[in-house]
């Protein structure tokens, strides 16, 4: 799997930086289970702090992953408000869903605690493992 990052942001740094809140996301979250909801609850850095450290860690990859295209989206827009760039460029978004689609993988049993973005990520590298796995197979 290989190294792992996680860290929360600070939501008002969120919002001096231009970035809006969602009502609805909110509410969604109000009726997610208490684990999930601990690991909102943290250690909170400045997003500018959260940018620098993630594009650290990324720093030198091709592609970035992630559940939805929405998700790469949103980090791509905070990333040009803070004058930084996703690492791997435009053209290195890469969405498991359609992985999964190519793949024909049908979905694991789920281990971890659901809407933990941590165990969440760990969950789908799995997944996407197994779809290259079988991609290999079908060659």
């Amino acid at each position: 799997m290989g190294d792992t990052f996680i860290v929360n942001v600070d939501l008002d740094s969120c919002i001096r930086l231009g970035l809006e809140v969602d009502g609805d996301t909110v509410m969604w979250w109000l009726g997610q289970k208490a684990e999930a909801q601990r690991g909102l609850l943290g250690m909170r850095l400045d997003i500018s702090d959260a940018a620098r450290l993630f594009c650290g860690f990324a720093r030198g990859a091709k592609h970035v992953w992630s559940h939805a295209t929405f998700d790469h989206v949103i980090l791509s827009h905070a990333l040009k408000l803070l004058g930084r760039s996703m690492p791997g460029g435009y053209y290195g978004a890469r969405d498991l869903r359609t992985l999964i689609d190519l793949a024909g993988v049908e979905k694991p049993f789920r281990i971890g605690t659901h809407h933990d973005a941590l165990s969440d990520a760990e969950f789908q590298a799995n997944h996407a493992i197994a779809c290259f796995e079988a991609l290999e197979e079908k060659r």
